[in-house]
């Protein structure tokens, strides 16, 4: 969850019942918001009856025939029951913790909490340290018992308040994460924390624990996946000070840090690039530059043929009427962060996310898609974030056959996720071969699932003497899950028999016994070269 105040944030975790009378205490005396409060009177188009909520009804019996789509994920704040997250058709979920189990068709993905000691008050407790939770002893069983999951190391490790620490730290902690459980479990993948949001001064501390974790181990960084949270939060006030909404990441001194408006209509404005208004909190071109910042950011580190995933977004602004039909919080211009404005952003970044391409700066195996996977924050609290819910009341309380009913944001979010024929697509790129046992020769394929949904029935691949793919070399049949949207690299092997010596011309089809239903039937085949022999380098002779 993204920190707009650590009490707040304490609060939403410890106290899930928080009610919003206290809520709305801390957010006028924490967060010392200089905006105009309950003495906005909601306009035409924020009044609640705008505000239409369609009974959608999800019980255990329910039978989702399609795939879930990967793309979408869910930040899962109360327990929300699998048939329910198929039913809305997310395809992955994060909790803030490690403690689900795996599912076949909807992907858990586990945050790993790193957290730097320190005082009530904030401050390092010296000598310096940090604390691992769940244990590394948890954490190894689980990677045993769940092989191949992707581990977010950190949850907003920038900012104290939540994990909130140092980069050095950070560092290190990483390091000891990744390598206990890389050596129970080799296909594990690490993503870093999500940052609270991608703005200079953010990049500022991911620079220093890049520096860092090359500084300490004499090794480029190991990521598997990037990962970055996306809001729109100012970080300091006009004179520079911290603010406690998005306040500065810690041990960077304040770098490039986004000024707030003081409530000012004069310091909103494309002119104004260094001040995050509270107008701009929706504002989708700031949402795509920092998306656009985070993948510059890792094509200038040697990082962009890695996924990209958005852990966590949407609206922390609260919207709440008063006994007087007022509005609690209003932006500069006088407009509330009501249900019609948060649904309106969301699909706003909808439409960003699922075509966002660059070829300079995209992952080039997803269609050079800036954006692999994003999950929305969140299904249902009644304390920080509550105006972006997707459910409107928690009356399922985990158990199944409840009926729940959906806000304006979650019927926008099924629609989304549910959209279309989602379809699984495998495609090869890359062939190579090594020599095996009695003569034999290993042939290999490098594929990713660049599909909408995962594969979950076994399918065939196959390697060919001939482009016209009548003469088979080998076969191996691969029985998955193959996670969609391109997020991880697969290889699938295959012995060749009595290959000839030298090098030989070999083409391999994935999906060869046509069993999967993909999106795209006409990029299944690759050609490529396969050796076989003592293999000799000479030096290259120049005149």
């Amino acid at each position: 969850m993204s920190s707009t105040n650590a009490t707040v944030a304490t609060l939403h975790r410890q106290q899930p019942t928080l009610i919003r009378t206290a809520s709305k205490t801390l957010w006028l005396f924490s967060l010392v918001i200089f905006v105009a409060l309950c003495s906005c009177t909601v306009n035409a188009q924020s009044t609640p009856e705008h505000q239409v909520f369609l009974p959608i009804i999800f019980k255990s019996a329910d039978v989702f025939t399609d795939m879930p789509n990967c793309r979408y994920g869910l930040v899962d704040l109360s327990g929300t029951p699998p048939d329910w997250m198929r039913a809305m058709g997310t395809g992955w979920y994060v909790n803030f913790g490690a403690d689900r189990p795996e599912l076949s068709d909807i992907q858990y993905t586990p945050i790993i909490r790193i957290e730097q000691l320190r005082d009530d008050d904030g401050n390092p407790i010296l000598p310096r340290g940090y604390q691992i939770k769940p244990s590394l002893d948890y954490l190894v069983a689980r990677a045993r018992t769940y092989p191949g999951r992707l581990y977010l190391v950190g949850n907003e490790i920038d900012r104290i308040g939540q994990d909130g620490t140092e980069p050095d730290l950070y560092a290190e902690a990483y390091h000891l994460v990744y390598h206990t459980i890389r050596a129970v479990d080799p296909s594990a993948r690490f993503a870093i924390s999500g940052l609270v949001q991608v703005t200079p001064n953010r990049l500022r501390y991911l620079d220093l624990v890049w520096a860092s974790y090359q500084q300490q181990y004499g090794v480029q960084m190991p990521v598997d996946v990037w990962n970055a949270h996306i809001y729109v939060l100012p970080e300091v006030d006009r004179n520079g000070v911290p603010n406690n909404i998005a306040s500065t990441a810690v041990g960077t001194n304040n770098f490039g840090a986004i000024k707030g408006s003081d409530a000012n209509v004069l310091y909103c404005g494309d002119e104004n690039d260094d001040t995050y208004c509270y107008a701009e909190h929706d504002n989708i071109t700031i949402f795509a530059n920092q998306v656009t910042a985070m993948r510059q950011w890792m094509k200038d580190h040697n990082q962009q043929n890695k996924p990209l995933i958005i852990s966590e977004y949407s609206q922390l602004y609260p919207y709440e009427i008063e006994n007087d039909g007022s509005c609690f919080l209003r932006d500069e211009y006088g407009q509330c962060f009501d249900e019609i404005r948060v649904t309106n952003f969301m699909k706003a970044t909808h439409s960003y996310l699922e075509t966002a391409a660059d070829p300079n700066l995209g992952f080039a195996p997803d269609g050079n898609k800036l954006v692999q996977q994003w999950a929305w924050f969140g299904t249902y609290t009644d304390s920080l974030g509550h105006a972006s819910n997707l459910f409107l009341n928690e009356a399922f309380n985990g158990a199944p056959g409840n009926d729940a009913t959906l806000t304006n944001m979650g019927q926008a979010f099924n629609a989304a996720a549910t959209r279309g024929e989602l379809r699984p697509n495998i495609v090869p790129y890359f062939i190579s071969s090594r020599l095996g046992n009695n003569g034999d020769v290993i042939l290999t394929v490098n594929a990713r699932n660049t599909g909408d949904s995962h594969v979950i029935a076994p399918f065939t691949v196959t390697f060919y003497a001939n482009a016209g793919l009548t003469q088979p070399l080998a076969t191996v049949t691969i029985e998955p899950v193959l996670l969609g949207c391109a997020q991880r690299e697969y290889t699938f092997s295959a012995t060749w028999t009595g290959a000839p010596d030298g090098i030989s011309n070999v083409w391999v089809k994935v999906d060869s016994g046509n069993k999967i239903d993909e999106f795209n039937e006409n990029d299944n085949v690759l050609s490529g070269r396969a050796f076989n022999g003592i293999e000799l380098y000479l030096p290259a002779i120049r005149r």
